[in-house]
């Protein structure tokens, strides 16, 4: 019922031209509000309150078809643990991300593959240098983490922070210098093989927090509160859709995670 609830209200409040052919919105996680985010204007609309404890930060979001559920992290540079968000506002700590036993000292990165449903997160062992260079899948029962590939020795400078599959390919971004913004694709094919990333796209600097796919749209929220948008068919520069809300609304909070969630959900 909480689902069907939340669903009938996004039909109210998403507006004209939004709905029409589309099948996902964008929804989000500010402070401890969840969100859902209008694509062509960036209003926000509050939906619940998640029972997050105070003073912690959740980081990136995904939403599982498999259980209905939202997983985000915490303690993103030190010794980051999984959390699992349902609609009805719960909270819940899985554990942290271990691999092989060992705790993962930073998370930068959460995404889904829609095609099997698996969850991978990008991270490191040590939280020195705060880089990501770890692909991993996460098991969201136990927060344990087998690792899928790592960055070449080429790019041990390059840091993993989003990531997402579109068209069968893993893509991550890289904005941790404060001078540009740049995205790189990782071939399907070389996620377990020698990965090979090729930089896509440079541009000016966003402060992207979190991404999420839409068809063939990559929307990413901004430390600056502002809703972005690129393609990555054409990879043309990305442009801003407008501010998601005051810096004194929420209190004084972002957006750390956003994730596309399907509309028929409650159907």
């Amino acid at each position: 019922m909480k689902n069907l609830i939340i669903y009938l209200f996004l039909l109210m409040v998403s507006g004209p031209g939004v709905l029409a052919g589309q099948s996902e919105i964008i929804m989000g996680i500010i402070g401890n509000q969840l969100v859902s985010i209008h694509q062509q204007t960036a209003q926000i609309t509050v939906l619940a309150e998640v029972n997050v404890p105070a003073n912690v930060v959740t980081d990136d979001l995904v939403y599982s078809k498999a259980d209905n559920a939202f997983y985000t992290y915490i303690n993103a540079l030190n010794y980051p643990k999984l959390v699992r968000i349902g609609w009805d506002g719960s909270y819940k700590e899985i554990g942290s991300l271990k691999l092989k036993g060992e705790r993962l000292g930073l998370c930068e990165g959460l995404t889904l593959r829609e095609s099997d449903g698996k969850v991978f997160a990008a991270g490191a062992l040590s939280s020195r240098g705060g880089l990501s260079n770890l692909l991993l899948t996460v098991n969201l029962e136990t927060a344990e983490c087998n690792l899928v590939n790592q960055l070449p020795i080429s790019y041990q400078y390059t840091d993993m922070d989003n990531i997402y599959f579109w068209d069968g390919d893993l893509f991550f971004d890289d904005n941790r210098r404060n001078i540009d913004l740049s995205v790189f694709r990782v071939d399907r094919y070389s996620l377990t093989s020698p990965m090979q990333p090729t930089r896509v796209l440079r541009t000016k600097y966003f402060s992207a927090t979190d991404v999420a796919v839409i068809g063939t749209s990559v929307f990413f929220v901004t430390g600056d509160r502002y809703l972005g948008v690129y393609s990555p068919e054409s990879f043309a520069p990305p442009r801003l859709i407008g501010p998601t809300h005051d810096r004194k609304e929420y209190s004084g909070g972002i957006f750390n995670g956003i994730t596309a969630v399907p509309l028929t959900i409650a159907k």
